[in-house]
């Protein structure tokens, strides 16, 4: 079996701060989503190229969104062999009325430089964060943002990419 490495950030990847300039309210919806419940599904490759999915925490650090907390978990490995993921919202409880949010794409180490970049420089938020060593962990910069609400009669889809921007559909 050949596994292909895949380019760490591809042109199409954006990082949060793009997505949240070019949709800010969508980019609210999303983050909201996720900031309401600490536990996520990351999906990765595992070695053999089939999906696995984790559980999984992301925190915004400064503009830039990251999972934590991936030492020693087959997770860490598969994303720096192939550092595609797909990120999926907490259902909450299972009506979708606050949406379903989905993010896509490549994730890259945590270092304490680009920790220091995204707060820009040294500051007391980012001394209060790294109390101790850095976290272990990933940046994710995105490839797709889809977020999925209930509406009457059907469901509402947007869409955010970094090439094609928002696009909005609804389906019955």
């Amino acid at each position: 079996m050949t596994l292909h490495r895949v380019p760490a950030v591809p042109p199409s990847a954006a990082r949060w701060e793009l997505f949240a300039r070019q949709a800010p309210d969508l980019a609210g919806r999303v983050r909201a989503r996720f900031e309401s419940a600490p536990d996520h599904v990351l999906a990765s490759r595992a070695f053999d190229g089939s999906p696995r999915v984790s559980g999984a925490q992301v925190r915004w650090v400064g503009a830039r969104l990251a999972v934590v907390g991936t030492a020693g978990r087959p997770v860490a490995d598969d994303l720096r062999r192939d550092p595609r993921f797909a990120l999926h919202s907490n259902p909450g409880d299972g009506s979708r009325r606050a949406g379903d949010a989905m993010v896509h794409g490549r994730a890259t180490p945590l270092s304490l430089t680009g920790v220091q970049e995204a707060f820009g420089g040294v500051s007391p938020t980012l001394e209060r964060w790294l109390a101790g060593p850095v976290p272990d962990g990933y940046w994710l910069d995105v490839t797709s943002v889809e977020l999925v609400t209930a509406v009457e009669g059907g469901s509402r889809y947007e869409t955010w990419t970094p090439t094609a921007g928002l696009t909005t559909r609804s389906e019955p």
